[in-house]
């Protein structure tokens, strides 16, 4: 690295056009071992930091937070007050971001680790914390009260709510009995207020447990919905919930109130909450919310401080998701809860594949979106506007409680409960309408233009509608012309609304982004497309409008005709052939289990070549759960399928399953007909691509364990024959002579006769 000035080093380690180990190393000379740089507003020395000292932790976090919510800074540890490098002993760096979770919170993306400096010839150890500027609407405030560290002191030195900020060399700070407010703005933070009741508070936060606070102080209905949904997450053949619904119907709401009563309960002790909604309905209309994440990497890297490891913020997405899966797989013991709010305003993909398809099996999750954006093995929930009593008009009486209208809130249940029919008993029209009675006293009196529900939709949908291209309009309507064909699939969707193939995935993208599709994946992983119920009578008068209905019918019964020659295999099936035999050893207990179930699933549905190569993965599953009876019945199925039609597999699949059969048969085998079933798949196996030493060790071994001394010797001869090819102590060679000798030992006195 060409010499730079301190400073300079530090600004761009902080930028991240250098690396933080190599520009921090830079920054010591190699002969004294001191620092030129002084501490300022970006630089700060500590000489030790002791992960299990409550007071140590707490001064650390102090200066994390100064820095965050100022200009960002490093943190040099083992470095004295003379600018001196004296080092530091082991630190565990994960005990650290443990302590320092319950004071700082998992969402600043700071960086700790450990590098080494060489003084004088010799390797000195430091550590450094990289603390970049948040990024978010508020400061980052004190989660936990800081106490001085005299134990004779009981007032807290810092309470909880405290603003830290870096001025020069010190760290200042705002009590939250003062100004935060102006101070926070003050520092440039573009939130009303970093403590606003309509913002989304976290309750808890530390490395693996992350609550939110309810958004409203009072949670009104949903009481069965409630009930139903936190019942979904008993249920063993699921992975979660996901709620969608028209926007304000209190999908986050019952959310929140569902991982509450999740975590009370015991159901899950480590859960993860994030958002996506970047505004929230408040008492004087919409203000802005930080979003917790926006794209695939903004939330692997809130996940990673979640989960108390430490990452650069810099770090590419694949490093940022290969450090987080191995941190999750860690805790395959845990089961843990994934909260992921308000999904529709997120366009990247891949973040929804992360969440569908790259968490480990320990991972639940609870979704909220308009429309579903996760799909395998999650329990869908549409839904509506509140229905149950007055708890309609109960929660008008509270929004215009909150609005500060007591003459209004104060009258009889049955003229709110009234009111709020007019509203449709829609959660954001009586939210919206208690805001405008605020501005307006007679709109009280006045009719309410909002209308039913229907009428809301109908205006959202129409809008929405007019902004979609006619390719998107004619798709949208093969759907709903196709909404009772037995295939409404994508290729199905495609060939009926005659676009092109490789525009098909956008625009069915586009049409669910926009709420106009309900899209749904079964226990097999297949996926269908539906059109909202609200959008089909203006999908229906688009298709008929522009004489698009008969040309519908046309292609749909062209594709019927195509179709009956058979169907193509279901994403269930062709994810567990993905999991290759030899690999199943490795699984846990529960893993495997759960391979058997998903096999029995999809077995009805899977062609005859793929039933066997299922059976084949579910025999060696219940053979490594020690199931020996289940595997060897499992086996000799699939062992009587390749025998009866040699085409039916691949030569190397077929003598693997021979091979593996024999092996299981003769782990099974208390008579000498049982030994004869597993030579007769070895002898079967000679004509296919089986691996010959193996297979010519097995027949040596098993014919001499029921006395035939002629097989044995014919056996023997070819075995000594490979031997001499191989390099006498190599593992092929050493196996089949000890399959040999067994074979000789079993023929002077045969286990079966």
């Amino acid at each position: 690295m060409p010499f730079l000035d301190t400073s300079e080093v530090v600004e761009r380690v902080l930028a991240g056009s250098i690396t933080v180990k190599d520009g921090l190393a830079s920054l010591f000379d190699r002969q004294s071992g001191l620092v030129s740089l002084d501490e300022g507003d970006h630089v700060d020395y500590k000489l030790t930091v002791d992960p299990y000292t409550s007071a140590s932790v707490g001064e650390l976090s102090r200066d994390i937070l100064g820095f965050s919510n100022a200009g960002g800074g490093v943190i040099l540890i083992g470095v004295n007050n003379n600018h001196f490098a004296c080092g530091v002993r082991v630190l565990d760096l994960r005990r650290l971001r443990d302590s320092l979770g319950p004071f700082v919170g998992t969402r600043i993306a700071y960086e700790i680790d450990v590098f080494n400096v060489t003084i004088s010839g010799k390797t000195i150890q430091l550590a450094y914390a990289l603390i970049p500027k948040t990024e978010t609407s508020y400061p980052h405030l004190l989660r936990k009260d800081i106490s001085p560290p005299s134990s004779f002191i009981r007032k807290p030195k810092y309470v909880k709510g405290t603003l830290f900020y870096r001025v020069a060399d010190t760290v200042q700070s705002e009590s939250p009995f003062g100004d935060v407010d102006s101070k926070a703005r003050d520092l440039g933070f573009t939130g009303a207020s970093p403590r606003t009741s309509t913002s989304f508070q976290i309750i808890e936060d530390r490395p693996l447990l992350r609550l939110y606070s309810q958004i409203n102080d009072r949670f009104f209905g949903r009481r069965q919905e409630l009930g139903t949904l936190v019942a979904e997450f008993d249920n063993p053949r699921g992975r979660g919930v996901s709620i969608g619904g028209f926007g304000g119907l209190g999908k986050t709401e019952l959310a929140i109130n569902i991982v509450s009563q999740l975590y009370k309960s015991g159901r899950f002790k480590f859960i993860y909450s994030a958002s996506a909604k970047q505004t929230v309905l408040g008492a004087t209309g919409l203000q802005q919310a930080d979003p917790i994440f926006i794209d695939l990497r903004s939330f692997l890297l809130d996940l990673s401080g979640w989960l108390g490891i430490s990452v650069a913020p810099s770090a590419t997405v694949q490093v940022l998701k290969e450090a987080c899966l191995r941190e999750l797989n860690g805790l395959a013991d845990k089961k843990l809860l994934i909260f992921v709010d308000n999904l529709e305003t997120v366009i990247d993909r891949t973040l929804f594949d992360f969440l569908d398809n790259e968490l480990p099996v320990n991972c639940w999750i609870l979704a909220t979106s308009r429309v579903h954006r996760l799909r395998r093995f999650l329990s869908p929930i549409e839904l509506r506007p509140m229905d149950q009593g007055d708890d309609a008009g109960r929660l008008l009486r509270h929004e215009l409680k909150r609005q500060g209208l007591p003459e209004l809130s104060g009258k009889d249940i049955s003229e709110l409960v009234t009111k709020a029919r007019e509203l449709a008993n829609h959660p954001l029209a009586i939210r919206w309408y208690a805001w405008a009675c605020r501005r307006d006293m007679a709109q009280w009196t006045r009719t309410v233009v909002l209308g039913d529900l229907k009428q809301i939709e109908d205006f959202c949908v129409s809008s929405t509608l007019k902004t979609l291209g006619e390719e998107s309009q004619r798709v949208l309507g093969s759907i709903l012309a196709i909404n009772n064909a037995p295939d409404s699939t994508m290729g199905c969707i495609q060939h009926v609304a005659d676009v092109d193939p490789t525009d098909i995935e956008g625009v069915l993208w586009d049409l669910e982004c926009s709420g106009m599709l309900n899209v749904t994946t079964d226990e097999n992983g297949v996926t269908t497309y539906s059109v909202a119920p609200m959008a089909q009578r203006l999908a229906g008068d688009i298709a008929r409008d522009k004489g698009w209905e008969a040309d519908y019918v046309y292609r749909l019964r062209q594709f019927a005709k195509r179709s009956q020659a058979g169907r193509a295999e279901s994403p269930l099936v062709l994810d567990l052939l993905a999991t290759r035999p030899v690999n199943i050893r490795s699984l846990s207990k529960t893993e495997k289990e759960e391979i058997i179930r998903r096999i029995d699933r999809s077995l009805p549905s899977a062609d005859l070549p793929n039933r066997v190569r299922l059976l084949w993965r579910k025999a060696e599953c219940a053979r490594h759960l020690q199931q020996i009876i289940t595997a060897d019945d499992t086996y000799a199925e699939c062992a009587q399928a390749v025998l009866q039609n040699e085409q039916l597999l691949p030569a190397d699949e077929r003598g693997h399953i021979l091979l593996e059969a024999a092996t299981v048969a003769r782990g099974r085998a208390v008579n000498k007909s049982q030994i004869e079933r597993a030579i007769g798949y070895l002898r079967a196996a000679e004509k296919s691509d089986a691996d010959n030493t193996r297979l010519v060790g097995m027949l040596a071994e098993f014919y001499g364990s029921v006395g035939d001394s002629k097989s044995f010797a014919t056996y023997a001869k070819k075995a000594h024959e490979l031997i001499a090819l191989e390099e006498p102590d190599s593992t092929y060679a050493v196996n089949l002579a000890l399959a040999v000798e067994r074979g000789r030992e079993y023929l002077s006195k045969p286990m079966f006769h």
